[in-house]
């Protein structure tokens, strides 16, 4: 086999090679796609005839240069990143050396292995859809090395396989048996994150205002709470450490449910949530939930957490309830920690003891520090000015103006202060509904922290953002960011541009939604449950039984159309004859099986005589349209002939 039998396939390899490797671009090594890049330009033919391939020796010490890279980036040939990173250098170093059919066949199979690790990576409907586009450049290479003819005719080709297959994996995504995975693989790296970490200093949650990424979505069965009242814990923060909050390790300890807290009463809440990855533990949802699954715990902290770090879309069902009763005792060890605080910020001590000493009860200080942050001259701001000194006592005396984690930060602190056991939670507030109203979004943009105080046997939630900008709590921090990104956008692009914008946004998210809601979470229950309402059973056998007639059906079908399609198509002066005799058996003047156009034409004379006129005509023009050659009946009158042959064949 000589270089010129792959030369057509040629082009739809080096497209195929980069299309794989361009989701992955960020994940890879800095030097491996600029290394796969220089390898396609190499092959390109004007550049293969003046710069010779590399030699055998020259391509394995290529292989080991890359191997030596892989390992020194990865520390290792193992798991998602390493792998497929690996399949991407077997891909560079079978494109040198590519010279035969056999080598084309197998750099598409190992291309096709790299476009399935995407999906390790990314589930999303964008990535699907990119995937079949590859699929498609792949069957026009593999077409182009038996066919000799166009690329647009490849592709069509190519098109039609895959249309062909579409029903085929349909039927076996729906009937197929769902199988848990064969293995698990945790790729966090390259994954989104939610931003949130187990440590909050001060910009923390600032830096997070500017995502409108995706954290979560939520769908209520039942009535949904008010915007106001959407509090998604995440994490408890306890330590204090004079900069930054940090978990206590006794409020991450799984909490045994033979030994929890009496049950809470109130109205209860019942929610989905599907999670975007994280690569953390931690679970989002509102205050004193519960999850019946078997991977979820509950910490003592009150907050839900994953046996394993979330390195896909997770979705949880969860239950809460509105407290309105004590609920449990707050132990010697737990009060303690909860009023620790390092030493500094002498000035704000002083005031909370002074405060407190004034007020008749703990209520009645929470109130006065929450009155002075409403109108003491703060200001919620999302770029905050730096602290200088002691960060508590410069936030409430000098700046003045701060972020959620800075009120939340400076009312615990003076809540211990007074000796009121309090702590830091940190999460997502509010969010706004999807496009279609059936579900709730969370983004990173509604990051938020918190207060919880001990009082009447309970934690109560206190939220002194509340008091210096309630709309962020009351209409959310998109409604915020739209306004401020329309009016930056303002300087730039019309309102009406900003504004389709962000339409067309939110209705990629939807549809990305459902996409994830009914194909990817397609599980072994809702298969069940699918099979019961349309077969009445989950028999095994009988869902066998049913796939494969559904496939022999299909294929019963394409073989169908396949011979429909090739039959040659009814010259139009035939068909519109045949009109003209169906019109004449209604009649009562059927059409014999060897009678000639113009035997016809005089029967129908003498039977009706009205008729005759335009029988004798359309019998004319139809013997010249289907039986004299191209010399007697030149094409410039054709178009005319087949057109009174139409008339005659529908009048009535």
């Amino acid at each position: 086999m000589r270089d010129d039998d792959i030369a057509a396939a040629r082009p739809w390899v080096l497209g195929v090679e980069i299309a794989t490797m361009l989701p992955q671009w960020q994940r890879l090594p800095w030097w491996l796609p600029p290394l796969l890049l220089f390898a396609c330009a190499w092959r390109l033919p004007v550049v293969e005839r003046r710069l010779p391939l590399p030699s055998p020796s020259l391509r394995w010490l290529l292989f080991l240069f890359c191997l030596l890279g892989l390992w020194s980036h990865y520390h290792s040939l193992v798991g998602a990143e390493a792998g497929s990173a690996f399949l991407v250098v077997c891909m560079i170093i079978k494109l040198l050396e590519m010279r035969r059919r056999r080598d084309v066949h197998v750099l598409l199979l190992i291309a096709g292995f790299v476009l399935a690790t995407d999906f390790l990576f990314d589930t999303s409907l964008w990535l699907g859809l990119y995937g079949l586009l590859v699929v498609v450049l792949m069957l026009a290479g593999l077409l182009a090395l038996q066919r000799r003819e166009t690329h647009v005719l490849l592709l069509r080709r190519a098109l039609a396989l895959l249309l062909q297959a579409l029903p085929i994996t349909l039927i076996l995504y729906l009937f197929f048996p769902r199988l848990p995975p064969l293995w698990t693989l945790h790729t966090q790296a390259g994954t989104s994150v939610t931003g949130l970490s187990a440590v909050m200093a001060p910009g923390d949650l600032s830096h997070l205002s500017e995502s409108d990424d995706l954290a979560f979505r939520v769908e209520f069965h039942g009535r949904r709470p008010d915007r106001s009242q959407l509090y998604w814990r995440g994490i408890v923060l306890s330590q204090f450490d004079g900069h930054a909050w940090r978990p206590a390790p006794q409020d991450e300890e799984v909490r045994p449910l033979s030994s929890t807290t009496p049950t809470a009463r109130g109205e209860r809440i019942d929610y989905r949530v599907t999670l975007e990855p994280t690569g953390q533990p931690w679970l989002f949802a509102l205050a004193h939930a519960r999850s019946d699954a078997a991977d979820i715990v509950l910490t003592r902290g009150g907050t839900l957490r994953a046996r394993a770090p979330i390195t896909r879309t997770r979705r949880y069902d969860v239950s809460s309830r509105r407290v309105d009763v004590g609920t449990a005792a707050l132990s010697r060890s737990a009060w303690q920690r909860d009023l620790q605080l390092p030493a500094g910020n002498t000035r704000t001590r002083r005031l909370a003891l002074a405060w407190r000493a004034a007020a008749t009860s703990d209520a009645a200080y929470v109130r006065r520090v929450l009155l002075w942050f409403h109108g003491g001259g703060f200001v919620y701001s999302l770029d905050p000015p730096r602290w200088v000194g002691e960060p508590i006592d410069d936030f409430l005396f000098r700046t003045r103006s701060g972020f959620c984690e800075h009120y939340a930060a400076a009312f615990v602190f003076m809540m211990r202060a007074a000796g009121i056991p309090a702590r830091v939670v940190i999460g997502y507030q509010g969010g706004q509904p999807g496009l279609s109203g059936g579900y709730w979004e969370v983004r990173q943009m509604d990051a938020h922290a918190w207060a919880e105080i001990w009082t009447q046997e309970r934690w109560l939630r206190v939220d002194p953002t509340a008091a210096v900008a309630p709309e962020r709590i009351s209409h959310g921090a998109l409604v915020l960011w739209q306004h401020q990104a329309a009016e930056i956008a303002g300087q730039f692009f019309p309102a009406a541009v900003f504004g389709w914008h962000l339409h067309v946004r939110a209705w990629l998210d939807d549809l990305d939604f459902r996409w994830r809601r009914d194909v990817l979470a397609y599980d072994v229950a809702q298969q069940n449950h699918l099979m019961l309402s349309w077969l009445g059973s989950t028999d095994v056998l009988r869902r066998a039984l049913v796939m494969v007639a559904a496939i022999a059906l299909l294929f019963a079908l394409m073989a169908l159309l396949r011979r429909q399609a090739g039959r040659p198509a009814m010259p139009a002066a035939e068909r519109h004859y045949r009109r003209y005799c169906r019109r004449m058996a209604a009649l009562g003047l059927p059409r014999q099986i060897a009678e000639g156009p113009h035997s016809y034409a005089e029967r129908i004379a003498r039977r009706r005589p009205d008729l005759a006129a335009a029988a004798r005509a359309l019998a004319e023009l139809y013997s010249q349209l289907c039986y004299q050659g191209p010399d007697q009946a030149p094409d410039a009158g054709r178009a005319t002939r087949l057109a009174q042959l139409k008339r005659l064949a529908r009048r009535p």
